[in-house]
């Protein structure tokens, strides 16, 4: 049985994961159990060097494997080069976008790209509601 059989919940995290530590595990803990295979986009050094103004200790593709050695992520994946374009987005498909609590920015910049690609339905009785295919954005607060 394949996994988009058993109805599949995919959740998308994003960050950094430079030196990995207990408060990366728990927010990857916490969203994987919001579905049932969890994709983590990676952000690329070029985009670290930008919002932070330093490069990671650690390079990108070490960060990846890092987190592919760490058995708590299902895939990992290098996020867009260009931090807004969200062709993240069009590549994972995420049901879930898991953000952690101090990622506002991220959050504003994700909901006003979401709003813009997913807008709402008119539905049978001419109401509108949410578009379906809008994937739902859960912040994970501080553990």
């Amino acid at each position: 049985m394949t996994l988009k059989q058993i109805k599949m919940k995919k959740i998308l995290a994003f960050g950094s994961f430079d030196k990995l530590h207990d408060g990366h595990r728990q927010f990857l803990t916490r969203a994987k159990a919001l579905g049932t295979y969890l994709v983590v986009a990676v952000a690329p050094d070029a985009v670290i060097q930008s919002l932070k103004n330093h490069l990671p200790q650690n390079s990108a593709s070490q960060r990846i494997q890092t987190l592919k050695d760490s058995h708590l992520v299902d895939e990992v994946v290098l996020s867009d080069i260009n931090s807004r374009s969200w062709n993240i987005l069009k590549r994972v498909k995420p049901n879930i976008i898991a953000l952690g609590f101090d990622q506002d920015d991220l959050r504003s910049s994700l909901e006003q790209h979401l709003e813009q690609t997913y807008p709402q339905v008119e539905t049978t009785d001419g109401n509108w509601q949410s578009n379906p295919k809008k994937p739902k954005i859960e912040v994970l607060e501080k553990y």
